[in-house]
């Protein structure tokens, strides 16, 4: 495959790099910001916009909870497999 990268992602630049839970908290609140502002513009004209504010942050809630209980330090990469390698 061309262009394929074997390596995993650089870390990202946070002070939460081991706690990914609180980042997906921080990324909800900025995304609130924007999120509040199509409620208001949209609320009587466009419920369908409404609804998928909404949703949008009921789902980032639920990732957060998943993340909490499956991935409370981040992901974790094995170094014994490769991308290149053929799969079982």
């Amino acid at each position: 495959m061309a262009g394929a990268c074997t390596d995993p992602p650089p870390p990202r630049p946070s002070s939460q790099d081991s706690k990914p839970g609180p980042y997906v908290s921080e990324m909800k609140d900025a995304s609130q910001f924007y999120g509040n502002r199509v409620i208001k513009d949209n609320k009587d004209s466009n419920p369908k916009a409404v609804e998928w504010v909404r949703a949008f942050g009921a789902m980032l809630d639920a990732l957060k909870a998943y993340i909490m209980q499956h991935h409370t330090t981040g992901l974790t990469w094995n170094p014994k497999v490769s991308l290149n390698q053929p799969g079982p």
